[in-house]
Parts: C-alpha cells; sequence; structure tokens
C-alpha cells in the first residue's frame, strides 16, 4: 500500500502504465490539459494516452457541476475539450454530486483520496490518498463506478 501526498502524479502515473487492461477514473472536478503546462498534470494525461494507446480501455467519469455555478462558463468548455480525447467521458449532472475521488486499474489496483484531476489537486494542494491492490474493494467500486456511468451524460 502506498500512501501519497506530494506525490500524487508519479504515483497515479506509475499505476496507470501499469495496467493492462483498464483504467477507470473516478473525480469531483477535473481540468482537460488543453492549455495548462504543469508537467506533473500533463503527465497524468499523457499516462492515460499511453494506456489509451496500448489498448485499455479508459474511462473518466466527473461532476457536472464542480466549483459551482460561478464555474458554469468553465466546465462548460472543458466538456467541450473533453470531446476532442478517445477516452470515454461522462459527467453526472443531477442533483446529487460525485464528490469521490477513487480509481480502479485492471479490477485489482484501487486509488481512494481527497486529489482532483485538476492542476491544483495534482500537484499544488495537500492532498492524502493511497494506492493498494484488493480486488475485493476494486470490485465493489467497479460496480459503484458502473452504477454512476450509467446515470452520467455523455462529454
Amino acid at each position: 500500500m502506498d500512501l501519497i501526498t506530494t506525490q500524487f502524479a508519479p504515483a497515479i502515473c506509475q499505476r496507470i502504465d501499469a495496467a493492462a487492461s483498464t483504467v477507470y477514473l473516478c473525480f469531483y472536478s477535473a481540468a482537460a490539459p488543453k492549455q495548462n503546462n504543469n508537467p506533473s498534470f500533463k503527465g497524468v494525461w499523457d499516462a492515460l494516452w499511453r494506456a489509451h494507446d496500448r489498448g485499455c480501455v479508459v474511462r473518466l467519469l466527473f461532476d457536472h457541476h464542480a466549483g459551482g455555478l460561478r464555474y458554469s462558463k468553465y466546465v462548460s468548455q472543458q466538456v467541450i475539450n473533453f470531446r476532442a480525447f478517445p477516452f470515454q467521458v461522462r459527467f453526472i449532472s443531477n442533483k446529487k454530486k460525485i464528490h469521490s475521488k477513487f480509481a480502479i486499474f485492471d479490477n485489482e489496483f484501487v486509488y481512494l483520496g481527497s486529489h482532483n484531476l485538476t492542476p491544483s489537486g495534482v500537484s499544488y494542494n495537500h492532498e492524502t490518498g493511497l494506492i493498494f491492490a484488493h480486488r475485493e474493494i476494486a470490485i465493489r467500486l467497479l460496480n459503484n463506478f458502473l452504477y454512476l456511468w450509467e446515470q452520467a451524460n455523455v462529454g
């Protein structure tokens, strides 16, 4: 089990790069890397591209209302930016927010923590998370992910 505080990007990239079949990410907030040059943040997206390119199914699930109404234009732009990705991306936009931050890799490895997939969540904020192998927890989280996935809107 790895405790992650300030080393989120290297730890999550290592796990993404080790994935053989699936990478499912569920985060409250995310930003597309379109105009952000933060190397750690871009590194996570590069790892997701590599996973996709080697044949992994990459699914990303986010909350459409992250940040509240004052960010609605920003979030709408993010939806547009994500449409250019080859990944499957969906957004929850109902009354219940997704505040979860978790990932499942190959139905065996799990990330649980407080990080968001944003430049500040990846690089600047003080966040805490765990990455560990536990098939039973991974399957339970996968079932939760798939339930949310079916409720979500396609980006």
